[in-house]
């Protein structure tokens, strides 16, 4: 039984186009876990390379990366006559409204944000494979056919219609996730003011500590001084009490 028996998915060949060697990792194992074949490219020059070189039934790529940027490298591979209906899905970390516009123009097929939710990640990839067809550009078609969560849509909306409606939806993720941002750094914020405020106050412990452990040195001390003052005092007493009797002694023996 050959590799291809045992998983459907290793017949499908995946290009991942990341500059970080971490985050490529952890892409290429999320995928291969699946069962897809997986290559891994540097950056967008490379990656173009590759597309030539093993023409990939998917590429999922980063825009920003050094040499050629994930836009160019999709402008370049849709230049290219057996590369034109290629699905490419860019990562985002959705930052800017622009970042659609761009994607539209580079003919990228979708984009995935970062960090990105493995399960969507998946759902996402399997959609585009097995139904390539539907994402195909085909401006003869007056609807558009898709796939999401599972069910089947078909949409009648004009090519402006859907333009605008999905930029807007761009707009509102991205004033969330600059929400989200900001609730993230002033998270931090106030966890660094929170461990400022718990270092400032374990270093006032620490000091009261510091000088009770000294008080207590100090009473120790004393307590000590005070009983060799008491002994002291003790053979005093016994001294004098031992003079007294010794002179009393003496002085019966001459009234006799």
């Amino acid at each position: 039984m050959n590799s291809e028996s045992k998983n459907p998915n290793s017949k499908f060949h995946i290009l991942v186009v990341e500059d970080s060697p971490i985050q490529a990792e952890m892409l290429k194992r999320t995928l291969v876990q699946q069962g897809y074949e997986v290559l891994v490219a540097e950056n967008g020059a490379e990656g173009l390379a590759m597309a030539q070189e093993n023409k990939p039934n998917l590429i999922i790529s980063d825009i920003m990366m050094p040499v050629m940027d994930g836009y160019e490298m999709c402008k370049k591979i849709k230049r290219i006559k057996e590369l034109t209906e290629m699905p490419i899905v860019l990562l985002t970390q959705l930052t800017d409204t622009d970042e659609v516009i761009k994607g539209l123009e580079s003919g990228a097929y979708s984009f995935l944000t970062k960090p990105y939710h493995e399960e969507f990640l998946i759902s996402k990839v399997k959609s585009i494979l097995e139904n390539p067809d539907r994402y195909k550009n085909r401006p003869d078609r007056k609807s558009i056919e898709f796939e999401y969560d599972g069910k089947h849509y078909e949409v009648h909306s004009s090519r402006t219609q859907t333009l605008s409606y999905l930029i807007t939806t761009y707009e509102n993720a991205v004033l969330k996730n600059r929400e989200l941002a900001k609730a993230e750094e002033e998270l931090r914020l106030l966890n660094e003011h929170l461990e400022d405020k718990v270092r400032e106050k374990t270093k006032e412990l620490q000091n009261e500590r510091d000088k009770l452990a000294e008080r207590i040195e100090e009473l120790e001390r004393y307590k000590k001084a005070t009983i060799q003052r008491e002994l002291r005092m003790k053979e005093l007493r016994d001294k004098l009490e031992k003079m007294e009797k010794e002179k009393g002694t003496t002085g019966e023996g001459e009234i006799e």
